[in-house]
């Protein structure tokens, strides 16, 4: 704002002029015209790539808060896998020394390669968590 009141005041204030022909050189003209359209262009350019800059960091903090809720829910959810996993591991095992006893193939009880097969996606989906934790907390952290 300073910078336009002080081009205003140079160009609108009125100084006492003697009586003397006072000659403009037309090169100052025309770079005076040249530089009001690249002015006008660069304003017009400057808008749209703010704006643009404006509504990509609003979708950004909106994206990073999805990502911090969706990864806190899934730090919780891992940690209840892993109590699972140990719980499922812990009766397989029984349950696999009780069938042997009995001259029982553990893996023909009901349920046995099913929890087996979850257990094995679940440590998956971990892994994949893990992996992917370092790039999660960087943007996280931004």
């Amino acid at each position: 704002m300073n910078t336009k009141r002080t081009i205003y005041t140079k160009l609108f204030t009125e100084d006492k002029v003697e009586l003397q022909s006072h000659k403009i050189e037309l090169g100052l003209i025309d770079d005076l015209n040249k530089l009001l359209s690249r002015m006008k262009a660069i304003d017009s350019a400057l808008a749209k790539s703010t704006q643009k800059a404006v509504n990509a960091l609003s979708s950004f903090a909106k994206v990073k808060g999805d990502l911090k809720d969706s990864y806190q829910t899934a730090q919780l959810d891992r940690e209840d896998a892993k109590d699972d996993i140990k719980l499922a591991v812990s009766i397989i095992e029984k349950i696999s020394k009780q069938a042997k006893d009995l001259g029982i193939n553990p893996n023909e009880i009901k349920g046995t390669k099913e929890v087996v097969s979850f257990t094995a996606n679940i440590e998956d989906t971990i892994a994949i968590l893990q992996r992917n934790e370092s790039d999660i907390n960087k943007i996280l952290s931004i």
